[in-house]
C-alpha cells in the first residue's frame, strides 16, 4: 500500500511538475541590481528624487518598513514592451513612476482593487509599463504598507509578449490542481459519510481549505469575485491554509491505528493544532492594525510541525502502517512548506516561483491520502469483518452445548417464539440407572446418540430447533398445523432417539427410552407453554415412561402411544 501511494504520488508530481517546467520562463528578480529607499511616510516621487537615503544595490531592510521606494534600472529589463511583475501579497496601494530618456515622467497610483485587476495566474500582478525598455531610464515603485517585503524584492520585468501564455498556462495548471483537490476532498466527505469516520471529515475540512486557499493565494479568486482586493484576498488564503494545517491534529488522532499515540502525545497534539488554528486570526488582526505579523503567522505553525514529527516518529517504531502511509504522502508538502516559513525570514535562498512547487506538492498529498484513506477503510473493515467473524463464533459456541453439539439452555431462552410454534420437553428414561452401571463416560456416549438423532431431525426438516437444556432434558421446537399433528412428528422423534442409542451404545443392555410433555405457544406465549409440557412431561413419567403426553384442553391430557409397564 505505502509502495503504490508513493509510485502514483511521484507518477503525478512528475506531471505537474513538467507543466510548470514548460510553461514561460520567469525572469530574475531585478532587485539586487535596484536601489531601495525606506520611509515611515509616503514620499512623493519628487522627495523620493532628492532624498540621500538610497540604498544601491537594494536591501531588504529598507522594504521591511511602512512605505518603501525602489529603483530600478532599464539596463536591466529585457528589450521591448515589458510588463513589471512582482507579489500580489496584501499591501495598501502602490505607486509606478516611468521616466523617460527624455525626463517625461508617467506616474500612475494603484489601489489594492487596481493591483487586483492585473492579477496573473500564481501569486503575483502583472502590470505594463507605457515605454518600451529602449525608451526608459529607469523605473520607481513606492510599496505602502506591505504585509511583507516580498512585494519589492520579488520584481522582475516580464517581456509583455510572454505574459498571456503564461496566464493561461499557469491558470489551467492550477485549476486543474483546484479540481484534483476538490474531488478528493468529495471523496473524503462521501467517505465520512458512509463510514462515520471521524479521520475522513477531518481530511474533508482539511481539503477543503486547501481547495480555498489555492483558489485564492493564486488569484484565481479574481475570477470569481473580480473586485476583490488584496487584503481580503491575503486573509482568506492565510486563514484557509492555517484552518487546513490545524486539521492534522484531529485527523492523525484519528487515523493512526489504536495505542500508537500515548495520552500525552494526544495532548500535545491538541494544544499545538489549537494554536495553529489560532493562526488564522492573524491575517485579519494584521489587516486591521497594519502590522507585518506574517513571521509570527509562520511561527505558529512550528510547534505543530515539530510534535506531529515526533509523533509519527513513536507510531512508526510501534509499526504502524499509517504512520508509515501520512509520512510518504506528506513529506513533500512539509518540505515545501518548511521553506515557505524560511522564506518568510530571509532564510531561503529560493523565491516566489518555489510557490508552484507547494501547488504541486498539496496536490500529490491530497491524492495520496485519499489512497491511504481508503487503504485505511479496507483495513478498518477488515478488522471490523473479523471481529464480527471472530464474535460470531465465540456466539456460536457460546450457544452450543459442548458434549451435544446441540444447542444450550442461553440459546432456548433467547428464542422469539411464534405463536404457530409448538414446545415439547424432552427427557430421557431412567438415565441415572444407566450411568451408575455403566459410568459416566457410556451415559456421555448415550447424549451424544441423542444429540444426533435430534440434529438429524431438524437436518431432515421434521422438527424446527432442539436444545440440550441439561443433564438428561431435551427441548425441541415444532411448527405443525395442530397439536395433534406435532405429537406424530415428535414421536418419530422419540423412536429415532432410541434407534440411534441402541445403535450408537450396544453395550447397554437395558432399553433406552425418552418420554416428552408438549404445549402450544399460543397466545399465552412462551412461559405458559413452558409450563404446561412441563406439567405434561411429568403426567408421561407418571404413566409409566416411553410416552408424550400434552394438554388438549379442560386438564385433559392426551397420551401417545403408551407401552406396558412391564416392557418399560
Amino acid at each position: 500500500m505505502v509502495r503504490r501511494i508513493a509510485t502514483l504520488t511521484a507518477v503525478i508530481l512528475a506531471f505537474l511538475a513538467t507543466l510548470a517546467i514548460v510553461s514561460p520562463a520567469s525572469a530574475h528578480s531585478l532587485f539586487g541590481q535596484s536601489c531601495s529607499l525606506a520611509s515611515d511616510t509616503p514620499l512623493t516621487l519628487a522627495e523620493a528624487r532628492a532624498s540621500g537615503g538610497w540604498h544601491c544595490p537594494a536591501q531588504r531592510s529598507d522594504v521591511k518598513t511602512r512605505h518603501a521606494w525602489v529603483r530600478i534600472s532599464s539596463a536591466q529589463m529585457p528589450a521591448g514592451t515589458v510588463d513589471l511583475q512582482s507579489d500580489s501579497m496584501a499591501s495598501d496601494g502602490m505607486t509606478i513612476a516611468t521616466i523617460g530618456h527624455d525626463g517625461k515622467v508617467h506616474a500612475t497610483h494603484y489601489t489594492p482593487t487596481a493591483i487586483a485587476h492585473h492579477w496573473i495566474a500564481g501569486t503575483r500582478f502583472s502590470i505594463p509599463l507605457p515605454l518600451e525598455t529602449k525608451d526608459i531610464d529607469s523605473v520607481y515603485m513606492r510599496i505602502d504598507n506591505p504585509i511583507g517585503p516580498q512585494v519589492a524584492t520579488s520584481i522582475f520585468a516580464a517581456p509583455r509578449d510572454t505574459v498571456a501564455s503564461e496566464r493561461l498556462v499557469l491558470s489551467v495548471m492550477l485549476a486543474f490542481l483546484t479540481g484534483m483537490v476538490a474531488i478528493v476532498a468529495i471523496h473524503s466527505l462521501v467517505m465520512s459519510i458512509a463510514m462515520r469516520s471521524r479521520f475522513a471529515f477531518y481530511n474533508f475540512i482539511g481539503l477543503g481549505m486547501l481547495m480555498i486557499y489555492t483558489i485564492s493565494s493564486s488569484s484565481l479568486i479574481f475570477l470569481i469575485f473580480p473586485n476583490l482586493e488584496l487584503w481580503p484576498r491575503t486573509t482568506i488564503s492565510y486563514a484557509a491554509v492555517a484552518i487546513s494545517i490545524s486539521m492534522l491534529g484531529p485527523f492523525l488522532l484519528n487515523f493512526l491505528e489504536p495505542g500508537m499515540i500515548t495520552p500525552r502525545m494526544r495532548r500535545l497534539i491538541v494544544l499545538t493544532a489549537s494554536i495553529a488554528f489560532a493562526a488564522s486570526l492573524i491575517a485579519p488582526l494584521a489587516w486591521l492594525t497594519g502590522w507585518s505579523l506574517r513571521g509570527i503567522y509562520h511561527l505558529l505553525f512550528l510547534p505543530g510541525i515539530v510534535i506531529g514529527t515526533i509523533a509519527i516518529r513513536e507510531a512508526w517504531r510501534k509499526g504502524s502502517v499509517m504512520a508509515r502511509a501520512f509520512t510518504y504522502a506528506w513529506i513533500v508538502l512539509t518540505i515545501v512548506a518548511v521553506e515557505r516559513i524560511a522564506r518568510s525570514f530571509d532564510l531561503s535562498p529560493l523565491d516566489y516561483s518555489a510557490d508552484t512547487a507547494f501547488y504541486i506538492a498539496m496536490a500529490g498529498e491530497g491524492i495520496a491520502m485519499s489512497i491511504a484513506i481508503a487503504w485505511r477503510f479496507n483495513s478498518v473493515k477488515h478488522e471490523r469483518d473479523e471481529a464480527l467473524r471472530r464474535g460470531s463464533e465465540l456466539a456460536e459456541v457460546a450457544s452450543r452445548d459442548s458434549l451435544t453439539g446441540l444447542f444450550n439452555r442461553r440459546d432456548f431462552d433467547s428464542r422469539r417464539w411464534r405463536k404457530s410454534d409448538v414446545l415439547a420437553i424432552v427427557d430421557l428414561d431412567r438415565f441415572k440407572t444407566i450411568n451408575d452401571r455403566h459410568g459416566h463416560l457410556v451415559g456421555d456416549e448415550v447424549l451424544r446418540a441423542v444429540g444426533k438423532a435430534l440434529a438429524d431431525c431438524v437436518s431432515a426438516g421434521q422438527i424446527l430447533r432442539a436444545w440440550r437444556l441439561g443433564g438428561e432434558e431435551f427441548a425441541v421446537a415444532i411448527d405443525a398445523a395442530s397439536i395433534d399433528a406435532a405429537a406424530i412428528a415428535l414421536n418419530v422423534v422419540r423412536e429415532r432417539i432410541a434407534a440411534e442409542a441402541r445403535s450408537a451404545v450396544p453395550q447397554v443392555q437395558e432399553t433406552i427410552t425418552a418420554s416428552a410433555g408438549m404445549a402450544s405457544i399460543g397466545k399465552e406465549g412462551m412461559r405458559q407453554a413452558y409450563r404446561t409440557a412441563d406439567a405434561a412431561l411429568y403426567h408421561a413419567k407418571a404413566s409409566g415412561r416411553d410416552r408424550l403426553c400434552y394438554d388438549v384442553g379442560s386438564h385433559t391430557m392426551a397420551t401417545i402411544f403408551p407401552r406396558p409397564r412391564a416392557a418399560a
